[in-house]
């Protein structure tokens, strides 16, 4: 296991939550989930995947949900990777932090990377976010949509492979 956090943001996310988890139990055995008191299976479906589940009342944002969670999840990892239920590692990219993640120089504290969105049948938005984080080093700004993880010190680098975000749900 990589010295590394996962800290998913979810409501309602029974669809989602297990491809999201079993996806990065290979590199984390920190999964930290922040439910806004689901009313499905997400949250049985998480604890029975070995995820530590904490509930917080969602207060309609985005970034004071996720800033909620690093100041009181019990993270003692030195990394954190902020997922979304709907997103997942490629294959690629899980060899890619395994093998790059214990190794990187003392002062990179961000690494960002590549994400595709699968959207009405083929893989579109390429963009590329800062996901991953040395802990205490970054927190998620504040804005009304489309909030990114800032990083207050330190480099930060870029991973050469992508992270998916493929949402199951229809678009009724």
């Amino acid at each position: 296991m990589l010295d590394l956090s996962v800290i998913i943001l979810t409501y309602n996310e029974e669809l989602h939550i297990q491809r999201c988890i079993e996806n990065v139990k290979s590199i984390s055995g920190n999964i930290f989930l922040i439910d806004s008191f689901s009313s499905d299976n997400t949250v049985e479906i998480a604890q029975n995947l070995g995820a530590k589940v904490y509930q917080h009342v969602w207060e309609n944002n985005y970034a004071k949900q996720f800033n909620w969670g690093l100041n009181h999840l019990p993270i003692n990892t030195k990394w954190v990777l902020r997922l979304d239920a709907d997103e997942y590692l490629s294959p690629d990219l899980i060899s890619e932090i395994g093998k790059k993640l214990p190794f990187l120089e003392k002062d990179i504290t961000g690494i960002v990377l590549k994400r595709e969105q699968y959207c009405f049948g083929k893989w579109v938005h390429p963009l590329k976010l800062l996901r991953i984080f040395q802990y205490g080093t970054g927190k998620c700004e504040q804005r009304w949509m489309d909030e990114h993880i800032q990083i207050n010190t330190g480099r930060i680098i870029e991973f050469e492979n992508k992270f998916l975000d493929h949402n199951l749900n229809s678009f009724g």
